[in-house]
């Protein structure tokens, strides 16, 4: 009819519980009638309506991942103590076992790690959506190798360090992985004096193939030899003659 209504107020809703879901039942309130009109009618709430509440997002915090040297593999290992901070005083636990691999297995420094494995328990997790650690970066570092197939001969003193390789050079890497060895090496002694074992330094070898960058050649690869005494002659004597007198 021509009957004057207004609604005013501030209206608002309620979610019948506070925890997530789907479809959850809203009760409206705070409206109210005005106009001239308005005193001949009451005000119902309007029934039926619904809405989700989403799951809160929480993160793993508290990790870290640890350097590595390259083992041929992605496996990283996690340190620390996980935890998650909720709402307010929600009541979460982390739980589960975390495990944690780099983006590839290729030595690098500030390789991306990716964690999974964690899960949320706790009176309010079912309000929560679990996010995994992220962010995580760690080292994998080059591998040594040791040269095989070389040999180094043994010396006279002669004042300088220099050693004498021999031997056909090769290199074994890690699992199927394509590393070969190439170059001309030269051998050097750790210092000049006389002695047994004395470790040996090789350089100029250089790695090559399509793993070569996860390694790097070990300077020493257990190689020795000895460096023995010179000989030193007397000189500048002269023997003076005698008669005989029964002794030498």
């Amino acid at each position: 009819g021509s009957d004057v209504v207004t609604l005013g107020g501030s209206g608002g809703g309620v979610f019948a519980d506070r925890n997530a879901g789907s479809g959850k039942a809203v009760t409206v309130s705070g409206y109210v009638l005005g106009g001239t009109d308005g005193g001949n009618y009451n005000l119902r709430s309007q029934i039926g309506l619904n809405a989700d509440i989403l799951r809160a997002s929480v993160a793993v915090q508290g990790m870290s991942a640890s350097n590595k040297t390259y083992d041929g593999g992605t496996a990283a290992m996690l340190t620390g103590s996980a935890y998650v901070t909720g709402l307010g005083g929600d009541q979460l636990i982390v739980g589960g076992s975390g495990v944690a691999s780099f983006v590839d297995k290729n030595a690098g420094a500030g390789k991306a790690v990716l964690v999974s494995g964690f899960t949320l328990g706790g009176a309010d997790s079912g309000n929560y959506e679990l996010v995994q650690p992220s962010g995580l970066t760690a080292n994998i570092a080059r591998a040594g190798l040791a040269l095989e197939g070389l040999t180094v001969a043994d010396k006279v003193y002669d004042g300088t360090t220099a050693a004498t390789l021999s031997g056909n050079v090769s290199v074994r890497g890690i699992g199927a992985d394509q590393v070969s060895v190439s170059g001309s090496g030269t051998a050097s002694f750790v210092d000049k004096r006389a002695g047994a074992g004395k470790a040996v330094t090789v350089a100029g070898f250089t790695l090559s193939g399509d793993d070569a960058g996860n390694y790097m050649i070990l300077p020493s690869g257990g190689l020795s030899a000895t460096i023995g005494k010179a000989d030193l002659v007397v000189r500048g004597l002269t023997a003076l003659n005698k008669t005989y007198d029964g002794g030498t």
